[in-house]
C-alpha cells in the first residue's frame, strides 16, 4: 500500500506593500500671511505755543546777560542752557528759534541791515537776524515793528553779526539724535514785505539809521 501523502503546506499569502500616499494627498502647509509694515506717517510740525515762546525768550535773556556782548561766551551759554532741557522741550525751543529767524526774514529788516552794514548779502543777513534774536525779545520785537529803533542800540554793528550762534540749537538736537520740527530759518522762501528799489529809498525810509551809518 502506498503511504498516504500529507497535504502540502499552504504558503502564507505574500503581503502587498502598503500603497504609498501620493504627495498630492497631503495637505499643503500654510504659511502665515506676511504682515505689511505700517506706513510711516510724516512728522508734523507743531506750532510754537505761548508757554514755549516764554521759555525760549527767557533762555535768550539769560544768555544775553551771561555773555555781555561777547559772541563766544554767548555761544557757550546757549549750548549750556539747551543741554539741561528734556528732549521734548529742546525740540520745541529749537522750533521757537526757527520761528524767530523766519519772522525776521523780511525785506524791511534786510533794508535796515543794508544801511547798518553798508551792504548785506544773504549770509550777512542770516547773521544779522541771528544777532537780533540774541539781543533779546524787547530789541527783536521793536526792530521787527520799526528797524529805526536799532539806531539807538550801542555797538549794534558788531552785535548783529553773530555767526555761529544760529548753529547751536540744531547741533544740540543732533547730538541727541533728535530732528528739528522748526522748518529752518526761512531762507528757502521769499522774504516777507516789499523789496526796496535803491539807496535813495533807504535814506527816506530810515533817516535815523542813515544819519548814523550812512
Amino acid at each position: 500500500m502506498r503511504a498516504a501523502r500529507k497535504p502540502a503546506a499552504k504558503k502564507p499569502a505574500a503581503k502587498k506593500p502598503a500603497a504609498k500616499k501620493s504627495a498630492a494627498t497631503k495637505p499643503a502647509a500654510t504659511k502665515p500671511a506676511a504682515k505689511k509694515p505700517a506706513a510711516k506717517r510724516p512728522a508734523t510740525k507743531r506750532p510754537v505755543n505761548k508757554a514755549v515762546d516764554e521759555v525760549f525768550w527767557s533762555l535768550i535773556d539769560r544768555v544775553k546777560q551771561a555773555s555781555d556782548g561777547d559772541l563766544e561766551v554767548a555761544i557757550e551759554a546757549l549750548r549750556a542752557e539747551l543741554a539741561v532741557l528734556d528732549d521734548t522741550t529742546l525740540v520745541e525751543v529749537e522750533a521757537a528759534f526757527c520761528l524767530a529767524m523766519q519772522r525776521a526774514y523780511d525785506w524791511n529788516v534786510w533794508a535796515a541791515a543794508n544801511v547798518i552794514h553798508g551792504g548785506c548779502s544773504d549770509d550777512t543777513f542770516w547773521d544779522f537776524r541771528t544777532g537780533l534774536v540774541a539781543l533779546g525779545r524787547e530789541v527783536y520785537e521793536a526792530a521787527l515793528r520799526d528797524p529805526e529803533t536799532l539806531a539807538a542800540i550801542e555797538d549794534v554793528e558788531s552785535l548783529t553779526l553773530s555767526e555761529g550762534f544760529q548753529y547751536v540749537p540744531e547741533k544740540v538736537l543732533e547730538s541727541r539724535g533728535l530732528v528739528s520740527t522748526g522748518g529752518g530759518h526761512g531762507m528757502k522762501r521769499e522774504p516777507t514785505g516789499t523789496r526796496w528799489v535803491d539807496e535813495a529809498e533807504l535814506e527816506k525810509r530810515f533817516p535815523k539809521l542813515t544819519a548814523r551809518f550812512g
